[in-house]
Parts: C-alpha cells; sequence; structure tokens
C-alpha cells in the first residue's frame, strides 16, 4: 500500500520538488541529483501516475475495508473476488481508471482529495493506458495465485461453520505481524546484545497487558501467579537451551550436506572432463573446418559421427 501511497505523493509534488532542487540548492549531491533527473523523466512520472491512480481506486479502499471493517480473514472472499474483477476491468479498459468511472466497492465513497484531482486532471500521455494494463495484469496474477483457496471452488471458498468459529481470531491482514516485527527491529537496536528470549518476553508481556491482568488479580493469586512463573523459569530456560541446541545441530547438518553435495559435484565433473580428455587422445582435438572433415572420415555410420563431434564440443567449453 505504502509503495502505491507513495507514488501519488511523489507525482503530486514532483514540480514543487524539482522547484527546490533547482533554485534553492547551490549544489547536490549523487542522490539528490538522481532524484531530480528521475522527476524530470516523463515516462517515470507516469508509471508515478499510474502507481497513484491504483492507490487511489483499489489500494486505499482496499486497506480501508481489510484494515476495519472485515473481522475474520475468511470475510475477506467475496473482496477478493471483487478486487480481481476490478483488476481485470481496468486491463481491459485502462480508461476506466483514468476517469475515475470504476470503484472497488459500492455505495457511498469518499470525496476526491487534491491528490487525487491531480491525479486525474492534467492531459493522459500514450503510455498510461499501456503501464496501468501492464501493472494490473501483474498484481492480477499475483492476486490470483495468493488468494485462489478464497476464490470459487477454494478451498476456503465455503468454509464450515468449525472453521468460521476457529479462524475468529484471525485477522485478514498481516498488520499486526509487522508491528511485532517492528518492534523486534526496534529492541534489537536498541539493546545488541539482548537475547532472543529476554526480547520476546518484554514484548509479550507489553502488547498482552499481562502487568494490568496480573494487578487485577486478588493479592493471594497474584502471589500464586508469581511463585508459578518462578518455578517454571527452570524448566522454559531448559526448553530453550534444548530447542537452541537442536537448531544448531540441524544448521550443522545441513552445512554438510551442502558441503558433500558440493565436492560430489566437483568430483563429477573431474571424471566428466578426465573421460572426455582420454577421449580426445583417441581421435585428437578438431580445431578447424579442415581437421573436422579429416576427422569425420574416419567414422562410417552417422552415430558415431555424432558422438565425436559432441565430445570435441565438450572439451572445448570445459576448457573455455
Amino acid at each position: 500500500m505504502f509503495f502505491f501511497y507513495n507514488a501519488a505523493g511523489t507525482y503530486f509534488l514532483a514540480k514543487p520538488l524539482i522547484d527546490y532542487l533547482q533554485n534553492s540548492k547551490s549544489t547536490v549531491n549523487f542522490t539528490q541529483n538522481l532524484i531530480f533527473e528521475g522527476l524530470k523523466n516523463v515516462f517515470f512520472l507516469d508509471i508515478c501516475r499510474c502507481l497513484g491512480l491504483v492507490s487511489k481506486a483499489i489500494t486505499e479502499p482496499y486497506w480501508r475495508l481489510a484494515g476495519g471493517a472485515v473481522e475474520s480473514a475468511l470475510d475477506m472472499g467475496p473482496v477478493y473476488v471483487r478486487l480481481l474483477e476490478v483488476l481485470s476491468s481496468v486491463m481491459e479498459n485502462p480508461n476506466l481508471l483514468l476517469t475515475n468511472n470504476i470503484r472497488l466497492f459500492p455505495g457511498p465513497c469518499s470525496p476526491v482529495d487534491d491528490v487525487h484531482t491531480y491525479l486525474l486532471s492534467e492531459n493522459v500521455s500514450e503510455f498510461c493506458p499501456m503501464i496501468l494494463q501492464k501493472l494490473c495484469h501483474v498484481l492480477k496474477l499475483k492476486g490470483d495465485h495468493l488468494v485462489k483457496d478464497f476464490l470459487p471452488g477454494g478451498s476456503l471458498n465455503c468454509p464450515s461453520a468449525i472453521l468460521v468459529e476457529k479462524s475468529k481470531s484471525c485477522p485478514p491482514h498481516n498488520i499486526t505481524v509487522e508491528r511485532l516485527m517492528a518492534k523486534v527491529d526496534r529492541s534489537m537496536k536498541c539493546s545488541p546484545n539482548i537475547t532472543i528470549n529476554t526480547l520476546e518476553s518484554n514484548i509479550c508481556y507489553t502488547g498482552n497487558k499481562t502487568g494490568e491482568w496480573l494487578k487485577a488479580q486478588p493479592e493471594p493469586e497474584q502471589k500464586h501467579i508469581i511463585s508459578n512463573a518462578r518455578l517454571g523459569k527452570k524448566h522454559y530456560i531448559k526448553t530453550v537451551k534444548e530447542r537452541k541446541e537442536m537448531l544448531r545441530k540441524s544448521q550443522l547438518e545441513i552445512f554438510r550436506n551442502r558441503t558433500e553435495t558440493v565436492q560430489k559435484k566437483k568430483e563429477k565433473q573431474r571424471k566428466a572432463k578426465d573421460e572426455i580428455v582420454q577421449n580426445l587422445d583417441a581421435f585428437g582435438l578438431w580445431d578447424s573446418i579442415q581437421k573436422i572433415d579429416l576427422g569425420l572420415q574416419n567414422y562410417t555410420t552417422k552415430t558415431d559421427k555424432k558422438n565425436c563431434f559432441k565430445k570435441t564440443n565438450q572439451y572445448v567449453q570445459i576448457n573455455i
């Protein structure tokens, strides 16, 4: 989503950015010069414009729905079907997007903002329809692959009541996962020497609001919970160490297997080269048209001639 959103902003601010880099800067560094040259490129701006149109008409309405209105991932089936329908329509007629005559979802739509108005207002170049067709084609291919289980005939198209109940807590997006990974990255940068176990514990403690939950318990229950947590610490640490050791052995085994595979491959290539050299001693190296014609005269069948010629080519390929 951010890629498309940023492309729309880049197209909207292209002229002010060019003016700033051209008139407000006495000297520009390599990166600024690269940005300046890119903003002057008409084809680059056409790509940004098309990405921005996709953002306003497709990705932003999609994320508004997936990020709040839909509660479970299994409820996204009709959304995916409509999304692929819109992409197919734009592939057939890009002007639907260029003239704002297609919407992802029916019903009241949000007012067109200044950026969207600017994306629609300027003259359309000959490249924009072609870029939109190609862009929507790629997005549809990717969408067909990613959400095939939710489409008609897929395993999740008509889920059972049991599956629906089990997956109620499964969100229709990966925002939560992205937030967790961002917290992990930030914690690793702030505390480079922190262990993964401590890091995960801090994130879970904060995210699950364990402290608030513990305070809400009666005082005897609090002491009981804390006591059990302390008693279970040794078992937890032991389990973590065993898992780390198992992962270390697994990684070592993978490394050994890769090393053996490389050695076997090299040995196979060496034997093949030795065999080619031995065969070459029998009929010589054909490194010219005359030698080829002369050498082929020593063989009567087409198969023998073909094999000799093939072995000569193999020797040349190995030694190039």
